[in-house]
């Protein structure tokens, strides 16, 4: 069985979110390094390879690697980030 852990991907999913607005939008699409044919073309390699676990961009490995160092300060940074992105919709 394969776990995937995506990050950023180029698609219209926030593009599409109710109630994200334009600032929100522009920031994911700023950050979304990996398009959505990578991700099928890493996935695809990942489901032949019979691996266990797939982190797609370089963001969900950053996270994984900041989580196996420091799970509180993983915790803050996300934490960090909601608020962050809470302030700018309000």
């Amino acid at each position: 069985m394969l776990s995937i852990h995506p990050g950023g991907i180029q698609t219209n999913i926030v593009n599409s979110a109710i109630g994200a607005g334009e600032e929100q939008k522009r920031a994911f699409n700023q950050v979304a390094n990996t398009t959505a044919e990578q991700a099928a073309a890493a996935i695809v390699k990942a489901v032949k390879a019979k691996k266990s676990f797939l982190f797609i961009g370089r963001d969900a490995k950053f996270m994984q690697l900041l989580k196996r160092v420091s799970p509180r300060s993983t915790l803050r940074y996300v934490m960090w980030l909601t608020t962050r992105v809470k302030s700018q919709q309000g």
